[in-house]
């Protein structure tokens, strides 16, 4: 037997072979946006059109299949127990974990790896028990694939597998080399390592099937986020990347706050009935998701913010606080999504001229509204109206005309807009400044930072992912950081809006055709900034919608869209609230002080809290409780 270092030598030397025969790659130089790469190309992908082809089968298997055969095992088997059969599952796979550890010369994680072993074998009756994370005994989740990437060998270029999900050919010959280390195909034979095997994949799947089906049914087009997700990931592992533990100016803008708003349920968006509904002109169907509660007391509307959906974690969250303080919850996605406007809109409808947005809302609220009255006739008659962000924006539209009387209006007996933007276009604006960030940043260490960056991020998603209860840990993060990451989310929302609105209706702007879903296109609508599509497709659809009065330009759009602009009757309306952060980054310096000028004591002014950053906070949750009750009084 060869000594461990000569064994670890030996298998470096496969890898340099494997590399240079296997899984050489060309350098091209790309064109995306600064800081993006990670995101717009994180790896070669030459069989793009196979593996969307595999990205829509997986996804329309998990939807189908995985989360129906899920719900029923989650029905049928205790947490308690499905727990116990990954415990026992992952307790199996130690000869893995030991053999790469080695093969790694980490010599340390491979002991760590045997005492968690004979732990968990022992104390955890045979792996059921993961006794040695209580103990506090770290694990090391090692594999060939991340063996080969600590040897250099690159990821060669991105696969998409049927069932399995996403890889890359470095990856997939790991998968094979995995196969083997298992100790039920050691222990077991023939039908009963099947059966053991099948068992353990069911409950897998089952265990993930909830996280699985409402990803995919928030995605528009999910396939660059689960390429960039997964190659992220992968690099995070293979590095073994820890975040610096000298990280100097962790200062994140508040507004990040928001992603601490989260059910505590995690599957409880799927608890919802979606139900789709027939817009008069409209060539889609319009989904709307509904959280009933018997002998409710109300039913409360929630709009959500730009690119928001129905589906979201902060939409879901909301639902399952209100639900359970004897509201039923009705929400639709943002009137800026493909989810909305396909299903609202007349065929080649533009968005984002949030006014007649805000109209085609309230056509659309008004057939939900009825469809689900017809669903529970015993519903309470109360309606309320929620709405943060654009939803916010759009929540003031609708009060306004109600307050100058229009008809045909769907009425609230309580309207509540949290952080809506005095100056619409001014805040997009803000967005692509956010967006904009890493150009600032030194050309020659731009991508590197970027990448540091959502490797930091990934570790930390990873941290929460395996914790069993909250509480959520937040990244280390500068404030240029969180910016970005706040400009990529609201980019990434208009690239969806982007392409799925020009595959409806092709103004011709895109060089590449809308209705071939590629790296390109997708690139292309990344860079791509919310001006940019104010001026190039709004603008120009404004004018061939109205050639004789056209809006002409950026400025006389952003007075139409103004708040200022509200109808003065719409301070009488004592039935709207307004709860807006003195530090949101949406605003300008005298905007907040308009918000007490406009609504008087019905604007309550919070000091800080950012964009959304404090709706997670119980204190704020029992303020937008308090505001709504009035409608139920």
């Amino acid at each position: 037997m060869l000594p461990g270092g000569r064994v670890v030598r030996a298998f470096a030397g496969v890898c340099a072979l494997l590399m240079s025969v296997a899984f050489a790659d060309e350098c091209v130089e790309p064109a995306y946006p600064p800081g993006t790469l990670m995101y717009a190309e994180p790896l070669p992908d030459p069989l793009e059109g196979f593996n969307r082809g595999v990205h829509v089968f997986n996804k329309v298997l998990s939807q189908q299949v995985i989360y129906p055969i899920g719900t029923s095992v989650d029905f049928l088997v205790p947490d308690p127990l499905q727990r116990g059969l990954r415990n026992a599952g992952h307790n199996t796979l130690y000869p893995l974990r030991l053999v790469n550890t080695c093969l790694q010369g980490k010599w340390s994680q491979a002991w760590s790896e045997t005492k968690r072993f004979g732990v968990n074998t022992t104390v955890g009756v045979l792996g059921f028990r993961d006794q040695a994370t209580k103990w506090d005994m770290p694990r090391y989740d090692e594999d060939f694939g991340q063996t080969f990437g600590y040897y250099g060998l690159g990821p060669g270029f991105f696969l998409n597998l049927p069932f399995l999900g996403p890889s890359t050919g470095r990856d997939t010959v790991g998968l094979v080399l995995d196969y083997p280390f298992d100790l039920v195909k050691w222990i077991f034979s023939g039908g009963t390592a099947t059966a053991i095997n099948a068992t353990r994949t069911v409950n897998m799947f089952s265990m993930h099937s909830a996280t699985l089906r409402q990803f995919f049914d928030a995605q528009e087009d999910s396939y660059a986020v689960v390429r960039a997700g997964y190659t992220v990931y992968r690099e995070t592992q293979i590095a073994d990347y820890q975040p610096p533990a000298d990280f100097v100016g962790n200062d994140p803008d508040q507004s990040l706050g928001y992603v601490m708003l989260r059910p505590t349920r995690k599957d409880y968006a799927l608890q919802g009935y979606t139900r789709r509904v027939q817009i008069a002109g409209a060539v889609e169907k319009l989904p709307y998701t509904s959280w009933h509660c018997p002998q409710d007391r109300g039913v409360l509307v929630i709009l959500p913010g730009i690119g928001g959906h129905r589906l979201s974690a902060g939409v879901a969250a909301l639902a399952e606080q209100f639900v359970a303080d004897g509201w039923s919850v009705i929400a639709v996605s943002s009137s800026f999504t493909p989810d909305f406007f396909l299903g609202a809109a007349p065929a080649g409808y533009l968005p984002g001229n949030f006014r007649a947005d805000a109209a085609l809302l309230n056509d659309a609220l008004q057939t939900v509204l009825a469809d689900y009255r017809r669903r529970y006739p015993d519903s309470s008659s109360t309606q309320a109206l929620l709405g943060f962000s654009l939803g916010g924006l759009n929540a003031l539209y609708l009060a306004e005309r109600e307050a100058r009387g229009d008809v045909g209006t769907v009425a609230f007996a309580q309207y509540l807009a949290i952080n809506p933007p005095v100056d619409p276009l001014y805040a997009l604006q803000r967005v692509d400044e956010f967006f904009a960030i890493p150009s600032s940043w030194p050309a020659t260490e731009r991508e590197e930072r970027s990448r540091e960056l959502f490797h930091r991020v990934a570790a930390f998603l990873a941290f929460n992912g395996r914790q069993q209860r909250p509480p959520f840990r937040m990244p280390p993060l500068t404030l240029d950081e969180s910016r970005f990451l706040i400009g990529m989310n609201m980019r990434l929302a208009l690239v969806e809006t982007l392409i799925a609105s020009q595959q409806a209706a092709n103004a011709g702007v895109l060089r590449n055709d809308p209705d071939k879903r590629n790296s390109a296109l997708e690139v292309e609508a990344l860079s791509t900034s919310y001006e940019d599509y104010v001026r190039y497709y709004l603008l120009p659809y404004l004018a061939r919608r109205k050639p004789a009065a056209p809006t002409r330009s950026l400025e006389e759009i952003a007075a139409g869209l103004s708040l200022r602009s509200l109808d003065a009757r719409l301070r009488d309306l004592g039935k709207v609230a307004v709860f807006q952060n003195r530090n949101d980054f949406l605003l300008h310096d005298d905007d907040a002080a308009w918000y007490g000028e406009f609504f008087g004591d019905r604007a309550v002014l919070h000091p800080e809290g950012g964009h959304l950053g404090n709706m997670s906070r119980p204190d704020y949750q029992q303020a937008m409780r308090d505001v709504l009750d009035r409608a139920r009084q």
